[in-house]
């Protein structure tokens, strides 16, 4: 798995299943979100470039924050075809009230599987979630991966800034 695939593989797999969870929540409020995310790497894959290993374990542990804009609209849709965007990908176990969400999703892309699961808990203004991933690969480099991660998110205004994805 090349750098680049890795950080495509994190980040789909966290601002997918992120954004996923936070859409049909009208009780969240649309505009721009900070999320801070942690990972930890349970398995690394067999076979792996040294210098993808190392740059992997470099990240572990490291807190990152990003923003992201979520609108009202997306807000009001059902989760499952917000994350469905991507038609190998499907979410089960959605769950988001009282305070408390789920949700788990599951990608197929050229014979490798990536699943995903997220719990947590929101306001209107913050949500703490924490999660895993598991990665099966059959392509040379890709193999087995396993992380367990920790996201916070703060709205921060109504509008979306252009730091916002």
């Amino acid at each position: 798995m090349t750098p680049s695939l890795f950080r495509l593989f994190v980040g789909l797999a966290l601002l997918g299943g992120t954004t996923a969870l936070l859409s049909a929540a009208p009780d969240l409020r649309p505009g721009e979100w900070e999320v801070t995310m942690q990972n930890q790497f349970q398995k690394m894959p067999e076979g792996m470039p040294p210098e993808v290993a190392k740059m992997m374990a470099s990240q572990a542990g490291k807190g990152r924050t990003m923003r992201y804009c979520i609108t009202a609209e997306e807000l009001r849709r059902d989760p499952a075809a917000w994350a469905g965007k991507d038609a190998n990908c499907t979410v089960s176990n959605y769950r988001m009230s009282a305070g408390t969400m789920t949700m788990d999703r599951v990608c197929r892309h050229d014979g490798e599987t990536t699943a995903t699961s997220m719990r947590g808990s929101y306001t209107p203004t913050s949500y703490a979630m924490s999660g895993a991933i598991n990665h099966r690969g059959s392509k040379r480099g890709s193999g087995d991966m396993a992380m367990t991660l920790k996201m916070q998110g703060r709205w921060v205004a109504a509008t979306c800034s252009a730091k916002a994805r």
